[in-house]
Formats: structure tokens, sequence, C-alpha cells
């Protein structure tokens, strides 16, 4: 039986309506997860949203950071979902900024970009307008697939993805070493990745999820 059966169903409240016919201004009503996206830090925003986020949706966030390629109804069928309220999950994470956006990863050997660099770079004068200066050129140079900031005698760790050691040599020369920002550089080179991965552990976040 319906819960409503033989009763009149409830009449569903516009709060926005009634906001704007009592004090004569117009409001927008959303989501706890999009409100969450819009004010919280990011910092705070993975153990705010931890509470929002069920195994359900963990399970799809594992399928989709897997194979971005796969549509809403094969998604419904894996995690046991029909596709509507499939895609309104799927729809929920995207607008709390959990789902970014979706790639697809490429073989770098097969393109003939299997030559890997990670690069320690120690700035000159690491000031607030020396760090954005180094890291406003960093956009110009695809070469630079990752940068993050470390702690250390270095100031950036650089992952770089080139041809070959001739091609890395010329990038160093002709692009970090011709900057005056740029005080020195430890090159490690990668001979044989172990692990790769761009998956998230979302079993630290639902410890329930079965992986």
């Amino acid at each position: 039986m319906g819960r409503y059966e033989g009763k009149a169903r409830p009449e569903k409240v516009n709060h926005s309506e009634k906001i704007r016919k009592k004090y004569g201004f117009e409001v927008e009503i959303i989501s706890k997860p999009a409100f969450m996206r819009l004010f919280l830090p990011k910092s705070m925003r993975g153990t705010a949203l931890s509470g929002v986020i069920d195994e359900l949706d963990a399970r799809i966030l594992d399928l989709v950071q897997d194979d971005a390629s796969l549509s809403v109804a094969e998604i419904a069928e894996r995690v046991n979902l029909s596709p509507s309220p499939c895609w309104r999950r799927i729809k929920r994470l995207e607008e709390a900024g959990i789902i970014t956006r979706r790639v697809t990863l490429l073989d770098p050997d097969i393109l003939g970009l299997g030559f890997e660099v990670y690069a320690a770079v120690k700035l000159s004068h690491p000031t607030r307008a020396n760090l954005e200066a180094f890291e406003a050129r960093l956009v110009d140079w695809p070469e630079v697939v990752s940068c993050a900031t470390v702690t250390g005698r270095e100031d950036y760790m650089l992952r770089i993805v080139t041809r070959d050691m001739h091609a890395y040599d010329d990038f160093m020369r002709d692009q970090l070493l011709a900057s005056d920002l740029v005080a020195a550089i430890e090159s490690r080179i990668v001979i044989r990745p172990v692990k790769a991965t761009s998956a998230l552990p979302l079993k630290l976040v639902v410890p329930t999820i079965d992986n």
C-alpha cells in the first residue's frame, strides 16, 4: 500500500515562493552538498561530506574513477540501482565538487613519451612574487604534468614527461634554467614505474565499500 493511500497527498511547499511573498525578495534553495561546495574551504569538504557519502555513492565513485566511459545504465546495473536514481546520485556528486571532470588515460610508451623525471626545483629567492611568477610559467610547459610545493630544501617537486634524455636536457636548459628564478634542479630519472594510479582510496572515507 502507498504511504498516502486513502489520504490526501500533502502539497509540496515552495519555500522560495513563501519567502518572496513575505519579505519581497528572491532566494534560491540549494542542496546540502551544493552548499558545502560553495561555502566550505576545500580542506574541510572531505570531512564534512563524509557524512553525506554513503556506501552506494562510494561504489559509484569507485567505478567512475576506474572507468569514466561507463554509461549511467552500466553503473546502475553494477551497483544494483535503477538508472534514474543512479543519475541523480552522480549529479549530486558532481554538484558537491567530488567528481571534478572525466578524462582518458593514454599510454605514454606507445606515444613515445616514456621518459619520466621527478625534478626538485629550488628558487633563487623564494619570495611570494617569485613563487607566483614560477607557477605562472608552468602553464606554458606541457612537459610538466604535475607540480607541488614541498617541505625541505627545495621549493617544488615537478613530474616531467618527455621523449628521452636529450629532450629533457633541452627542456631543462631552454625552460627551467633559462629563468633567473631557478637556482638549482635535482633530477630523479624513473627507471621503471612500479605503481601508477589516479584512483583515490575511497575505503578510507567509507570503510564498508567493497573494493
